[in-house]
This record gives C-alpha cells, structure tokens and sequence, in this order.
C-alpha cells in the first residue's frame, strides 16, 4: 500500500486505479497560494509556497470537521488506503517540491496510524481481563 502524489505534467497515472485530481478546482485543492492570485483558481495569497502548504494542514482539518462533501471524498480515500490498496494523487505542483499532496498522505498516514495503535490497546486490553 503506498500514496503517490505526481505531477500530471510529467507523469501519467490516469489508467490506475484510486487515482484522484488533488489540483485547484477539486474538492481536495488548496486555496492558498504564493502564485499571483490573478493567474490561479486559488482564493488566498501567502507569502511563499511552505505557507500555503502549511495553511492547507488547518484547512483539511476544518473542511473534514464542516464539509459533508470534503469528508465523503476523504474517507472513501482512506477506505481504500486502509484495505492496502495504492492511492495516486496527480496535482500540477513541481514534483521535485513539497506540496499540500503531501499533507494529505500524511494524514492519511497518520489516521491509520492511529487506528492500528487503538486497536493494539484494545486487544492487550481484552487480553490483560481474559488473564485475570
């Protein structure tokens, strides 16, 4: 199980499976950008890219937390993710460079991450009352 996030300039990833736009324009877009907003779909200027990429953690958060539709696509991703199937995510950022892609797989990451670990604690905990 691996999540790729690509540039869809440089490679093609469209006939996989799981394969899902993060792009602006799509649900899991980034508003933020260091771009000239004239030029882009984005709706917030920062001053650099680490920002905007920064921003997006708390924008993912809150739109899971408000947006029916945002949580919908996010957890039929990790669904999938979760039962070992590979996720591609195809933006059109610099693939030599961070971009809120990133910050989805890590979340992505963490929340199985975490879900493993409450599951060890819940079968050490059946197991500590078993024995006694």
């Amino acid at each position: 199980m691996a999540i790729l996030v690509y540039n869809k300039n440089n490679d093609d990833y469209s006939m996989c499976t799981n394969n899902y736009y993060i792009g602006r324009g799509s649900i899991l877009g980034n508003p933020y950008t260091h771009l000239p907003l004239k030029g882009t779909m984005a709706i917030y200027h920062t001053r650099n890219r680490e920002e905007a990429i920064e921003r997006y953690g708390g924008y993912f958060d809150l739109m899971y937390e408000r947006d029916s539709e945002f949580k919908a696509a996010v957890d039929e991703i990790y669904e999938k993710y979760k039962r070992g199937e590979d996720i591609y995510f195809g933006c059109y950022c610099n693939s030599e460079e961070e971009c809120h892609g990133g910050v989805i797989k890590k979340k992505l990451q963490k929340r199985l991450l975490k879900e493993k670990i409450m599951e060890e604690k819940i079968k050490r905990n059946v197991k500590n009352r078993e024995m006694g």
